[in-house]
């Protein structure tokens, strides 16, 4: 009896053992699949920013160039 007792509280253990082995496999999908949705919005993010930084260089090579040529039609004016 003592045996089967004995052979009962290792099946037992043995299960607690799998039960919380397979909790954390769950909590490190749950956490790697937050982790990539982060990756993903930080992705969108950067994307944002160059095409943000992109027009800012455009536009501020717009300017450099409308200054350039009202300088060029001042110049010509007085000449």
């Amino acid at each position: 009896i003592q045996k089967r007792m004995r052979e009962y509280q290792i099946m037992q253990k043995q299960h607690e053992l799998t039960h919380k082995e397979s909790a954390k496999q769950a909590k490190i999908a749950s956490l790697q699949s937050e982790i990539d949705m982060y990756k993903a919005e930080l992705d969108v993010l950067m994307e944002e920013e160059k095409f943000w930084h992109n027009g800012r260089d455009i536009r501020a090579n717009l300017r450099g160039k409308n200054k350039e040529d009202i300088y060029a039609k001042q110049i010509e004016g007085r000449i």
